[in-house]
């Protein structure tokens, strides 16, 4: 039976930040960035998004790390190139929002649901290789920190 263990802290410590994986390392990415390998049950600093992404949501693609909205850039994106652990920015999501949820399936990246001045149900997809968002069906019911 599978149990749960304790792992190292991070050095930073984070309230409300995002945490993904690239199935080899976990990142922690909020106002800073950190990478937690579990080999060696250590963090370490990585270049931190230009935009806080505090209460944002991230995923990755199979290649880089997409960080998206947050308390205070709510419509922002970044991309994170991990090989040269630097941040670009892509095309804003069409909804600003914070506590949002976020998926992949590897060719295009979905953003639904979080706060604005209320809850949200919209629902948004972003095609990576046109840099494009496109407002897709919202969702039956409002979700934050989903």
């Amino acid at each position: 039976m599978a149990s749960w263990s304790s792992i190292a802290s991070p050095v930073l410590g984070y309230g409300e930040d995002s945490i993904v994986s690239d199935g080899t390392h976990l990142y922690a990415i909020g106002s800073s960035g950190e990478k937690y390998n579990p080999s060696s049950d250590s963090w370490s600093s990585i270049s931190s998004p230009t935009d806080n992404r505090f209460r944002g949501s991230c995923v990755f693609d199979g290649t880089d790390i997409y960080a998206m909205a947050g308390q205070d850039s709510p419509d922002t994106v970044e991309r994170y190139d991990i090989s040269s652990d630097s941040w670009t920015f892509v095309s804003s999501a069409n909804t600003g929002r914070r506590w949002g949820c976020s998926g992949t399936d590897g060719s295009s990246i979905y953003l639904a649901g979080g706060y604005s001045s209320s809850g949200l149900s919209s629902a948004e997809k972003y095609d990576i290789s046109s840099d494009s968002w496109q407002d897709i069906q919202s969702m039956n019911e409002v979700r934050i920190r989903s």
